[in-house]
């Protein structure tokens, strides 16, 4: 293994103690470098400040708005330790991700068809999922090309809760509203980011644009088209759409039975295939790891990958 891709936090609230532990962990598995995704303006990107960028020894964050969130701080650490550690590095700076309206109020969108927020009618930069795993992809791929790098991953535009009310409304074809509620109604780290939103600082015609645009060649996609992009969702942002009936009419029965039976044909032909490979002596399998790279052989046939590795904290 010489990749790991750093995914945010899930289920741990002293995530940020464990890191330091995880990086000396790292250091002694002689991991090559680290893909981390951290959150906007836990430390500022090169392209915002070209003279003082989170890899400039020199560099020191200001404590603005963004910091008093502590989810924001606690990644702020922790990015800090990754830089320090003198791992080669590439570290995500995210912004709201669109996803979190589903994965975290699906079943309110689903059982009431509303969604809570405190943006006080603010426009929200929401960056896509979908920019944020091509940019990771891109960053693995391409270590050279962002070593030691920090990118900046924001949305087009900001756009406020009513207006992804009627994207969802229109998305899932039921009626959906957006609710104010009083920040003392979410957990510590949402209420910090529902204030930033309600700042309107991302609304600022001055606030950046991010680095996706400069890298891919492209604007970052809107929440319209993330919302119409399913076949990219998790199964958890999936559960908030309706599930579509696929019982056939009387009309498509015979060829649906058709399909069943070929589906069962080729299935038949993998099981058999599968049972000559391990009952034959003449083929054989096995594991070789060289500068990170896996090669996997069974008889003539070779398959090298690059071996990366996915840790959430």
């Amino acid at each position: 293994m010489k990749t790991v891709f750093v995914t945010i936090p899930s289920g741990n609230k002293n995530w940020d103690k464990h890191f330091p532990a995880f990086l000396t962990a790292c250091h002694d598995a002689k991991i090559k470098r680290i893909v981390k995704l951290s959150f906007f303006h836990a430390m500022q990107s090169r392209a915002e400040d070209p003279k003082h960028y989170f890899g400039d020894p020199d560099y020191k964050y200001s404590h603005d708005d963004f910091h008093k969130v502590p989810l924001v701080h606690r990644h702020a650490l922790c990015d800090g330790d990754l830089i320090l550690k003198g791992l080669d590095c590439t570290i995500l700076f995210a912004s709201h991700l669109m996803s979190n309206v589903l994965a975290y109020q699906g079943k309110t969108l689903d059982q009431e068809n509303r969604f809570y927020g405190a943006s006080k009618g603010k426009g929200v930069n929401y960056v896509s999922p979908n920019d944020v795993a091509e940019i990771a992809y891109l960053a693995i791929l391409h270590p050279k090309a962002y070593k030691r790098e920090g990118i900046s991953l924001l949305g087009p535009s900001p756009i406020n809760d009513s207006d992804v009310a009627k994207l969802l409304t229109s998305c899932l074809g039921t009626k959906i509203t957006y609710e104010e509620k009083p920040l003392d109604y979410f957990d510590e780290d949402s209420a910090g980011l529902e204030s930033i939103k309600a700042s309107g600082l991302e609304e600022d015609e001055k606030f950046p644009k991010g680095d996706f645009k400069r890298i891919v060649g492209r604007e970052p996609e809107s929440f319209e088209a993330y919302l119409a992009a399913k076949d990219c969702m998790s199964p958890l942002e999936l559960k908030v759409f309706p599930q579509e009936v696929n019982a056939p009419d009387e009309e498509n029965k015979e060829n649906v039975h058709e399909l069943t039976k070929e589906k069962q044909v080729e299935e038949n032909k993998e099981e058999a295939a599968k049972e000559m490979i391990e009952d034959s002596p003449v083929q054989e399998y096995e594991v070789a790891k060289s500068e990170g790279e896996v090669e996997t052989k069974i008889g003539d046939a070779t398959i090298a990958t690059e071996e990366v590795h996915v840790a959430s904290q």
